[in-house]
């Protein structure tokens, strides 16, 4: 290959980067193996590519190409006015009051400050101006809502609509949603998200602060002033250092503060190429609904590559609403077995890191060789859990799964979730049947990879959980199944849960042995197995709660389970 550039994996914002440049690279149309090579954890590129590709619109195109589907832009523009096409038609042929508020909840928000009049769009305005293209929206959309005709109003809205469709509109459209819901969630500060160049163009100011610099390094061009200072990732000498603090949540602006922990002398610079990777980073993360993803890997960048164009995929089809709440099941699994089929050694741990948009931090993962076999193991009960979602503190809804694998990739047990949507469904006074799944998870994770000892206690675990049934079946059937008996059930569920709560064994064994006595019935000798240790007691109690809470009509399943286990 010719003259050429290396970059080598570093941290997970560097090597989404590299994976960003990668991707700027297929936009701009290079071909592999003659712009540009990966080898193992190295990735080279032609300077003779660098220097003469207009790499700031490059940078647009290849954001937009990824972005576009899921932005305020396109849904603005093809999802809302396309319901409002479809309200108008049915309004034209009867007029009633439901139809009529429905247009005009939908104009309100198309044209309202959270739809074409929101602050970047008039900003994106001004920035047009500059190109000799002029739209007022605030005016036009102003305009628009005044008509009170829904048939000239809605043909006003699509000469709009074709106003804000020209190539120039809309990238700069684009460019605005994606600066703001994408690209800040990882760097912000610098060239376009400064905030003194919001009325700027884009292209410009990220040429100025981020590509010039670029061709002037690889020209060798001589630099204003001299210092001795070193890139912090690639170790370069600088001239021109470029400090680190534009990345969110990597270092403190050093333009501001000092420290005495570097005695006053901040190290943390980047070499311009760096910088450029490093500004290339969101578009190696995954956007999955407000956040961004990104699965790491230090030794392989065709492997870092191969994983993340796998989860993009899956984010990419299209699916109903019952299977979207599932796409953190999707994207795990995903990842899991990408990762199989990559055969990675124990020494080769994979971090998951997810962007939390709302939040604003970095969430970090860790996939090692032992959560890896859990996460394989677990999959088929992974999936069988669904696409639930639960009040657990209303208003805010609560994702069983996501719950789930946070507690796996974290290496915490689900005691403490199965305990709290327990306690949730006696409030509410709702089946919880999908927590056997979570249960079998936790066996999982205490089995490991000794299948004899898995079995047996999978075994036990069942029979405990068919005991809970049976007793549920006395009280509820031979006892009359009157609302006292419930009410006891209730209370004797919650006085167990508490016992687990806080891993008092003695209370626990206390209840059901005086349970069991009260109604003359044998205590089932499986809870013996309780006394081995502490998660054999977690286990087997919440088993035999699970059986208590469980629907009458699952009794026969649970019984054929146990005579296969057999």
């Amino acid at each position: 290959m010719q003259e050429h550039i290396s970059v080598y994996t570093s941290d997970f914002i560097y090597n989404a980067g590299i994976i960003g440049l990668i991707r700027l690279l297929e936009t701009a149309g290079t071909k592999e193996n003659a712009d540009y090579e990966t080898d193992n954890n190295e990735l080279m590129v032609s300077k003779n590519f660098l220097i003469n590709t207009d790499l700031a619109q490059a940078y647009i195109n290849a954001h937009i190409a990824k972005f576009a589907q899921g932005s305020a832009y396109t849904r603005l523009l093809e999802d809302d006015i396309e319901k409002i096409n479809m309200f108008t038609d049915k309004y034209a042929k009867e007029e009633t009051k439901e139809l009529k508020k429905k247009l005009d909840d939908s104009y309100t928000k198309l044209l309202g400050p959270s739809g074409l009049t929101r602050a970047s769009y008039i900003t994106a305005c001004d920035i047009l101006k500059s190109k000799n293209i002029g739209i007022d929206l605030k005016s036009e959309c102003k305009n628009i809502k005044d008509i009170k005709d829904y048939q000239k109003k809605y043909q006003e809205l699509l000469k709009l609509k074709v106003k804000l469709q020209n190539d120039i509109c809309k990238e700069t459209f684009l460019m605005k949603d994606i600066m703001y819901s994408r690209i800040n969630s990882i760097w912000s500060g610098r060239a376009f998200l400064n905030k003194a160049n919001a009325k700027k163009n884009v292209k410009e100011i990220y040429y100025k602060d981020f590509v010039e610099p670029v061709i002037k390094y690889l020209k060798k061009i001589p630099q204003e002033k001299k210092s001795s200072k070193h890139c912090i990732v690639c170790d370069a000498v600088l001239s021109k250092p470029i400090d680190i603090s534009f990345l969110n949540d990597s270092a403190d602006d050093m333009s501001r503060k000092k420290s005495a922990f570097w005695d006053y002398k901040p190290d943390a610079h980047l070499c311009p190429i760096c910088a450029f990777i490093y500004s290339l980073a969101p578009l190696g993360f995954t956007a999955m609904q407000r956040d961004m993803v990104f699965v790491n890997n230090n030794t392989n960048i065709k492997t870092l590559l191969e994983i993340s164009n796998s989860v993009e995929a899956i984010t990419q089809l299209k699916v109903n609403d019952e299977d979207n709440k599932n796409i953190w099941y999707r994207i795990w699994n995903n990842i899991v077995q990408q990762i199989l089929k990559e055969k990675f050694t124990a020494q080769n741990n994979i971090q998951v890191i997810v962007r939390e948009k709302d939040k604003e931090r970095y969430d970090f993962n860790v996939i090692s060789k032992d959560v890896l076999a859990v996460l394989q193991n677990s999959m088929k009960y992974i999936k069988n859990i669904g696409a639930i979602s639960i009040q657990l503190y209303p208003p805010d809804y609560f994702n069983v799964q996501d719950a789930v694998l946070r507690n796996i990739l974290k290496r915490n047990n689900q005691y403490g979730l199965i305990n709290r949507i327990l306690r949730y469904s006696l409030q509410e006074n709702k089946q919880v049947g999908f927590l056997y799944n979570v249960l079998m998870i936790q066996q999982k994770i205490i089995g490991g990879n000794n299948v004899k000892s898995v079995k047996v206690n999978m075994y036990i675990i069942r029979i405990l959980y068919y005991e809970g049934q049976k007793l549920r079946g006395f009280l509820m059937t031979d006892r009359g199944g009157s609302a006292e008996t419930d009410n006891k059930l209730r209370g004797f569920v919650f006085q167990l849960l508490n016992a687990l709560q806080v891993g008092d064994d003695n209370r626990f064994w206390q209840l059901i042995l005086k349970t069991y006595a009260g109604y003359g019935l044998a205590v089932p000798r499986e809870f013996i197995n309780g006394f081995a240790n502490d998660d054999a007691f977690q286990q087997l109690g919440y088993a035999y709660i699970l059986g208590l809470k469980s629907n009458p009509r699952d009794i026969e399943n649970m019984k054929e389970q146990i005579e296969g286990d057999k």
